[in-house]
């Protein structure tokens, strides 16, 4: 399968399967280094979805995963029957796994939740308003305010502003999603899912 189709088929499960949840798609985080294919959040849990199809090479999915684990609170890696052996070969137990076929979606393994996540990328996907209302600093890049952040606050603070933040951006895209999708899921719906603001590194005055 293409990645698209197998991401229809993954969004068509979490859709069925948790009603609360609010997806995403083509996520950016770690001030935009980082992407996840498909993204939820639902009561404040961020789950990140990773997509291997047949033809994806799986070298670096360990390093994409220590990634997911500093923002995310569940990671997920979804694959073909055709790739579950070597996806299985790269990624330990902690990591979730589901598998797509034509017929079906199938949850393989459940993740682990991860809470030693990274204050500095979790405030990395703040906006430049949410940042200046909790450190009144000028003339500083965002990733300068973002650390002024990481050292003012706990973890537990910073999780929860971060997810409020990444809850509100998310609501409208998946919102026009719901009213305009099909009985089926098609590419353009998707694309709809990706109209997110990527809050990449700016300079503030």
């Amino acid at each position: 399968m293409k990645e698209y189709e197998v991401k229809i088929k993954l969004t068509e499960y979490l859709l069925a399967n948790i009603k609360k949840n609010i997806i995403g798609s083509e996520f950016r985080f770690d001030f935009g280094a980082r992407r996840a294919d498909i993204i939820t959040i639902c009561d404040g849990i961020a789950t990140a979805f990773e997509i291997k199809t047949s033809g994806d090479n799986v070298t670096r999915l360990p390093q994409q995963i220590y990634g997911y684990k500093k923002y995310f609170d569940f990671c997920f890696i979804v694959c073909e029957p055709g790739n579950i052996d070597n996806v299985r070969k790269v990624i330990s137990k902690e990591i979730g796994l589901i598998m797509v076929d034509d017929m079906q979606v199938t949850l393989i393994r459940k993740s682990k939740q991860f809470k030693a996540h990274d204050k500095l990328i979790l405030a990395s996907n703040l906006n430049i308003k949410e940042i200046r209302s909790l450190v009144k600093i000028g003339k500083l890049s965002k990733m300068e305010l973002c650390q002024k952040i990481s050292e003012t606050f706990n973890l537990k603070k910073i999780r929860s502003i971060s997810r409020y933040s990444l809850e509100k951006r998310m609501k409208a895209p998946f919102e026009t999603f719901i009213n305009e999708k099909g009985d089926s899921i098609t590419r353009d719906d998707l694309m709809t899912l990706n109209r997110m603001p990527s809050h990449r590194l700016t300079f503030t005055s």
